[in-house]
């Protein structure tokens, strides 16, 4: 059970990072903001295009993240994450387990292993 509990060390994953790409597309935009005020453009224009591209790169690249973990979804008992599946799926083990546990007759138990059981068939 302590495999299902370990820290993910990956980047996006603690509060440093999530900090770190929070800072860097605020500054970012700063950074474009006055590059495009710089370049000749005046500052409503400026402004309507870096919010453009800051809201279109953080949408794309959202969706491509998205597209990214679903693409290499991994089963949840072998790398838990927080999405509501994986929640789910490791909330209803957690249910069956204990429930199982908590049969201690034989005739209970055979009953929950026969096949007209798994039909729903009680």
């Amino acid at each position: 059970m302590s495999t299902l509990l370990q820290k993910n060390t990956e980047f996006g994953y603690s509060r440093k990072d999530v900090i770190i790409i929070g800072v860097s597309i605020f500054g970012g935009g700063f950074a474009m903001y006055y590059g495009l005020q710089a370049g000749g453009l005046s500052a409503g224009i400026a402004g309507n295009f870096v919010q453009l591209f800051v809201v279109l790169g953080l949408c794309i690249g959202w969706i491509g993240s998205y597209i990214f973990r679903v693409a290499n979804k991994v089963s949840c008992i072998v790398l838990p994450s927080m999405t509501v599946l994986c929640c789910i799926e490791l909330r209803h083990m957690g249910m069956i387990s204990s429930r199982y546990a908590s049969l201690s007759m034989p005739l209970q138990l055979s009953k929950v292993m026969s096949p007209s059981s798994q039909l729903g068939l009680w």
